[in-house]
């Protein structure tokens, strides 16, 4: 059985091979690089919260003092831990308020003060490790209480910018069907270096993610699913500059699904390449602990490029991802066509929809009419999730009917963009992912490896490095 699109399995297997060699000198990159964010990561994941009184995080004071006294190249782990220890301080926050105001001075512990720092690192950073895997446990039970909702999940964006509004919103929609409720991002937080606190009112065509709003949301989703007797997911977006501490704080408030793809903040946002892939491999070592299901967003590329012609650099960077065959994909509905003649919107996400059921999608991210138009009104989304009711219901079967022609159109046109993937992934291979991207293979925009955002929070890890919280990630793969 070669599925009912005939393609060739040799060659899909090929392709996987491909794009494993491909991806291979960037994971050993990312395996020997660390950035300020990963660093961070590891303090939130032993506890260290809140800000100072301008609003700057105390997990980037403390890095940055850390940083500036002895450097990245062994980690934060081993100064912090050792200045914990020889300082007599109490906690973490105690701590970075002195290393704030340059109280304290930090060193690389050696032989014995190194294990005892070590160990006491360690032993905090498991704390967080045990706490995600609690909240993992939380989502079976809540799973097992409720229910699970029966694929496609109808998957919905809610984008207020105030996370007050955000919560009746999201409620509402679950009540009228939505399956996952995704809390957009405020425009432009991608590019902060830090995660905001607190519960949060002003975002821009979205709302800012903090772990307090995580916490909120997720709770009121709680609330919700146990009203209807069905577990409702919560999503939100793991990119751009601290990747690695939303993903932290992702799977310290439950969070189910997470948009995780670095090649959008790089495309899209102009953050460096080489920092994104080593904040996503820890990001996504995070979500797998978790067990959160990672979204990426190849989809976006065919925003600036042309979609028929581009085809195969989605296929490609899905296989970059790998995701096939066991993880769900989510595509886009078709927000570039939206041009404010609502009618016309409404029928193209009716076409979308059938296309997702009609193909088995277990994941449906419905459309709005009024998408890049204005920030779409609750009516707009009640009208969204009546379209894919109707047609989930009316059509829910009719894949079961759809059978391409072997050499018809649709058939030909699979093989087309496999063979076109195949012939890229050669490419790739052969000059790097890297250049590749610096050529503008995906989404025809071109990002070297050593432009964009970001550059400077990447170090290279010295001989002795130390990260609790990857160690204990990698033993969990």
């Amino acid at each position: 059985m070669t599925g009912k699109l005939n393609l060739d399995p040799a060659l899909v297997a090929r392709a996987r091979e491909l794009a494993r060699l491909a991806g291979q000198p960037v994971t050993d990159l990312a395996r020997t690089h660390t950035t300020v964010s990963v660093e961070r990561a590891v303090l939130r994941l032993a506890g260290l919260d809140g800000a100072d009184g301008d609003g700057m995080p105390w997990v980037n004071r403390l890095t940055d003092a850390v940083r500036e006294s002895v450097g990245l190249e062994h980690g934060v782990a081993l100064p912090v831990w050792d200045a914990m220890l020889t300082g007599g301080y109490p906690d973490l926050r105690t701590l970075a308020v002195d290393a704030a105001s340059g109280l304290v001075k930090f060193r690389l512990p050696m032989a014995a003060d190194a294990d005892a720092a070590r160990e006491s690192a360690a032993r905090s950073v498991r704390r967080g490790i045990r706490m995600i895997d609690q909240r993992r446990a939380e989502r079976d039970s809540m799973v097992a209480a409720t229910s699970d909702p029966p694929v496609p999940w109808i998957y919905l964006i809610v984008a207020t910018g105030d996370i007050y509004e955000d919560i009746p919103q999201a409620q509402a929609a679950a009540r009228e069907g939505a399956d996952v409720i995704a809390v957009i991002r405020s425009t432009g937080q991608s590019l902060l270096d830090y995660v905001p606190e607190g519960a949060t009112r002003e975002g821009y065509a979205g709302t800012y993610t903090t772990q307090e709003n995580f916490r909120l949301m997720r709770g009121a989703l709680d609330d919700v699913s146990r009203e209807l007797g069905r577990y409702v997911r919560l999503t939100n977006y793991a990119s751009g500059l601290c990747m690695p501490e939303i993903a932290a704080l992702a799977g310290l408030e439950r969070l189910d699904m997470m948009l995780n793809d670095c090649m959008y903040g790089i495309i899209f946002r102009d953050i460096n390449p080489v920092r994104t892939f080593i904040d996503q491999r820890f990001s996504r070592q995070v979500h797998a602990r978790a067990g959160i299901v990672i979204n990426t967003g190849e989809d976006n590329y065919l925003t600036t490029a042309d979609a028929v012609d581009a085809a195969h650099t989605v296929v490609v960077s899905q296989l970059l991802n790998e995701l096939f065959p066991d993880a769900p994909l989510k595509y886009m509905p078709p927000t570039k066509h939206m041009t404010g003649n609502v009618f016309a919107g409404y029928l193209l996400d009716a076409f979308f929809n059938l296309a997702g059921v009609m193909t088995g999608q277990s994941i449906l991210l419905i459309g709005m009419m009024t998408e890049g138009i204005h920030t779409p009104f609750l009516s707009d989304r009640d009208l969204a999730l009546e379209n894919v009711r109707y047609v989930r219901r009316a059509a829910g079967r009719l894949g079961e009917s759809f059978r391409p022609e072997p050499d018809g159109f649709v058939a030909q046109r699979a093989r087309q963009v496999l063979g076109e993937a195949i012939d890229l992934l050669r490419t790739i291979g052969s000059q790097g992912l890297l250049t590749a991207i610096g050529e503008g293979t995906f989404g025809v925009t071109k990002r070297p490896a050593d432009g964009g955002r970001g550059l400077d929070g990447v170090v290279k890890q010295a001989d002795g490095y130390f990260n609790p919280a990857a160690e204990m990630l990698e033993a969990d793969q």
